[in-house]
Order: C-alpha cells, then sequence, then structure tokens
C-alpha cells in the first residue's frame, strides 16, 4: 500500500489550526469560515483612526495648561486665543502603549519652558523630566483603545501632535499575538513511488486583542485530552453536520469557547530575524479576509532558515507599530519522534484507534497527536487531535467520527514550544509556537 500527501493545508495541521479545528475567524466584514474568531474592523473604536485618515476628531476634551505656575498670567489657563507654536512636537518614541497607562513617552521639539505640560487625548499625564528640548512623561490611562493627540502647554501657546499616539487594549497576562514557526519532516517508504516527501516550513504570525488563551485551547480543551476536528468530507468548503441534528457545533467538532480577535496593526509586512531574516507578508489583499491581518511568509519556505531552537526577533515596520522591535520573539522546536508506532518503516504498520504512543520526553511545553483518514474523494473522514504532556507516553482516545478497518491512517507528532514574551503595545505575552511534526501513517486495524 503506498499514500499520497493529500494537500498542504491537511498535512500541515498547526499552519492552519484556526480554520481547521473548528476555529474559524469571523470579521465585521464577510465570514471567511464558520467558526466564531472575530476578526477586526480596519479601524479602533476609538473617535479617531490610528492611520491617519480620520480628520473628524471628536475629542472636545483636550485642556490647556491646568498647573500654570506664572502668577502674575490669571487668565493663561483660560485663554482660547492662546497662540499656537508650529513645530513645537518634532517627533514622539514610542508611539503606542497600553490603556492601562504608565508607558515613558519621550517628546521631542520644543523650546519648552519649565511649566509645560502634557495631555494625551485630554488627559495629563505625569511628566518625568523637562530639558527644554525633551519632555520625558508617563502617559495616562484611557478607557478605550484608538489614537488620540497629544498636546503641550506652556504659557506663551501650545503645540498638537495629531494622532501622534495609539492606545492598545491593555493586555497584561493574556496573549498579544499568535504565530507559528514551523518545520514538517516524513517518514516511511510507503508514500507514492517510495519517494519520501521533502521536508517543508512555515512562519506565520498575527496581532490579537488581549484573551487569555495558550495555542492547545484552540485544538482541545485541557492538555492531555483528545478532541474531533471538524471535517469537510464532501469537499463543499463547509464543516459537516455529523451528528445529523441540522446545525454545525460543538457537537460536531470540538470549538474553542472563547473569542479570539485578531488586530490590524496597519503595517503591510513585518520581519522575523533569526540565523536569517524571514520577510512575512499580510496573506490577502482582501480586507474582508482573515488572511489580511496575518503575515504570512509567501512561497516555500527552506527548511534550513528553520534551524532548531532557534530564536527570532520581530520588526515592524508601518503602520501603528512602526519601529517595534521584539527580542526573541519566537523560537522554534527542534525534532522528536515516536518510538511506538514507528512511522519510518518500508510498508504501513497497524494503528489502533486506540494506539499507545510512547517517545523519549524532550522538554517541550506540550505534544500534539494527531490521527485521521481519508474517503475515496480525497477528503478528510475522520479527525482527532490530542496535546498532551511532554511525559514520553499517551493512549490515543477513540473519539472518531469514524474509523474504518483496513484503511490508512495519516499520524502527525508535533513537538510543541509556546513562547512567553512581553509586547511592548500592551504589555501582552506573544504566544508564538514553534512546531516541530513529524508525518508517517499506517493502515487502521
Amino acid at each position: 500500500m503506498s499514500l499520497f500527501c493529500l494537500r498542504t493545508s491537511i498535512c500541515l495541521n498547526l499552519t492552519i489550526v484556526l480554520t481547521g479545528c473548528g476555529v474559524g475567524l469571523q470579521t465585521d466584514g464577510p465570514l471567511f469560515d464558520s467558526g466564531f474568531i472575530e476578526e477586526p474592523s480596519s479601524e479602533p473604536s476609538n473617535d479617531s483612526d490610528p492611520w491617519g485618515t480620520d480628520t473628524d476628531d471628536s475629542n472636545d476634551t483636550d485642556v490647556s495648561d491646568t498647573n500654570d505656575t506664572n502668577t502674575t498670567d490669571t487668565s493663561d489657563t483660560l485663554d482660547t486665543s492662546a497662540q499656537n507654536i508650529p513645530n513645537l512636537v518634532s517627533s514622539v518614541s514610542p508611539l503606542y502603549g497600553t490603556t492601562a497607562g504608565s508607558t515613558e513617552v519621550t517628546i521631542f521639539g520644543g523650546p519648552f519652558t519649565s511649566d509645560a505640560t502634557v495631555s494625551f487625548g485630554g488627559t495629563q499625564g505625569v511628566i518625568l523630566s523637562n530639558n527644554g528640548s525633551m519632555l520625558r512623561v508617563n502617559t495616562p490611562s484611557a478607557s478605550i483603545d484608538g489614537a488620540v493627540e497629544i498636546r503641550v502647554d506652556m504659557d506663551d501657546g501650545y503645540g498638537i501632535a495629531e494622532e501622534a499616539y495609539v492606545y492598545f487594549e491593555d493586555g497584561l497576562g493574556k496573549t498579544a499575538t499568535i504565530g507559528v514557526i514551523g518545520k514538517v519532516e516524513y517518514l516511511g517508504q510507503y508514500w507514492n513511488g517510495g519517494v519520501v516527501p521533502d521536508p517543508t516550513a512555515h512562519m506565520w504570525t498575527a496581532f490579537t486583542a488581549p484573551v487569555d488563551v495558550h495555542f492547545w485551547q484552540l485544538s482541545t480543551p485541557a492538555l492531555n485530552t483528545c478532541a474531533r476536528n471538524g471535517i469537510d468530507a464532501n469537499g463543499d468548503g463547509f464543516n459537516d453536520d455529523i451528528n445529523g441534528d441540522g446545525v454545525v457545533d460543538n457537537g460536531d467538532f470540538y470549538q474553542f469557547s472563547g473569542t479570539l480577535t485578531v488586530v490590524d496593526v496597519g503595517a503591510d509586512s513585518v520581519m522575523m530575524t533569526g540565523t536569517n531574516g524571514i520577510l512575512l507578508t499580510r496573506g490577502s489583499n482582501d480586507p474582508n479576509s482573515i488572511n489580511y491581518y496575518m503575515y504570512e511568509y509567501s512561497g516555500d519556505l527552506d527548511p534550513s532558515m528553520v534551524p532548531d531552537n532557534a530564536f527570532y526577533d520581530l520588526s515592524v515596520s508601518g503602520g501603528a507599530l512602526d519601529g517595534m522591535t521584539v527580542a526573541q520573539y519566537g523560537r522554534a522546536s527542534k525534532r522528536s519522534a515516536p518510538i511506538s508506532p514507528s512511522l519510518n518503516t518500508a510498508t504501513l504498520q497497524a494503528v489502533s484507534s486506540t494506539q499507545t504512543f510512547s517517545w523519549n520526553p524532550s522538554g517541550a511545553d506540550w505534544v500534539e497527536i494527531r490521527m485521521y483518514q481519508v474517503n475515496d474523494a480525497g477528503f478528510i473522514s475522520s479527525d482527532v487531535i490530542c496535546n498532551v504532556n511532554d511525559t514520553g507516553g499517551f493512549n490515543f482516545q477513540n473519539i472518531h467520527h469514524s474509523w474504518t478497518t483496513g484503511q490508512a491512517v495519516y499520524v502527525h507528532f508535533t513537538r510543541v514550544y509556546e513562547n512567553n514574551v512581553s509586547m511592548p503595545h500592551n504589555d501582552g505575552i506573544s504566544r508564538i509556537i514553534g512546531a516541530y511534526t513529524i508525518v508517517g501513517a499506517g493502515y487502521t486495524n
């Protein structure tokens, strides 16, 4: 018996976990899939647009200097004819921060007098230092995210930088980005023509609204458990109603109970820099497509560009996070193959629906084990995913939609490392996973 690799979207589970596990991404426009993860609108909910296209700022709470130290000027704080000083604010760094406030922002320009105050969207910040050409300020908190103006008020006038600073919803302790740094290796001589498919690699990332979730929760409710994946046995692009109740929902397959919203930060690309520099671009030109908000490597990524355990730094150019860098944003995984069942064989070996998997523990955050069957039309007819602790052994749970004896079963064994670094724009966590997947097969008994 020989096998063929069905499709890239089938053979690389962790590449498509968001759309393949009943976790379809939703937009404010057309639905991309039948799931319930929301995609954002193209703008935040504030009254101004961080990309600079909002000319109708309804924020009328901007204030002038309420801390006037000039005792001889009693009308300064109420003087509506105060002089607007052009270019008083020449630049700002960083351009973003959390709605919780207390982000240290440096404002360049001047000359700034000793009585200068600074407000963000009408709320005063706390000045830490003022040397006349540079102000260091702690931002105030904000009730909503979005772009706001920065205003510097002094006795002799004021300066405004419109929509110069972007607030992001505070994400402390929560996921702020997701993504995959993946490599796939095929085992066994039972593929078509006895030729083992070439290894592959892939990489993508996306920014999210803060949510308390680990990557494994997108496909199973807990570690050391298994869950049914959604299937499309007729290839019509929609998950099947397995239990026949007329509704496609979590009674047919596992669905993540939370809401994961991807956020458009306005950049057309991001750079992942490690052993090699890897440019990730928007996956689509259509803002109504979820891929528009996901940065991915275009084409086939050479596996040599993803060495084991390699760290990657993130750099953002353009958009609301222009100039942001994050050291060790993501880390690749390393190879770990099962001892049992043996996948590196000349012919297909028997695999049970309750197969016992054993391997040498490798210090992974978890191991994902997936087994699925394919019907005569070449579409997946049964699919189960298990996420388990890296203890070296696990008994697969028999919760398949169906299990046809004597047919081929595809096996994915993935060692996963989940990153955990703080993101400077909202204090959230980078949940980028490194995934090294061994792909093999057997026949069902």
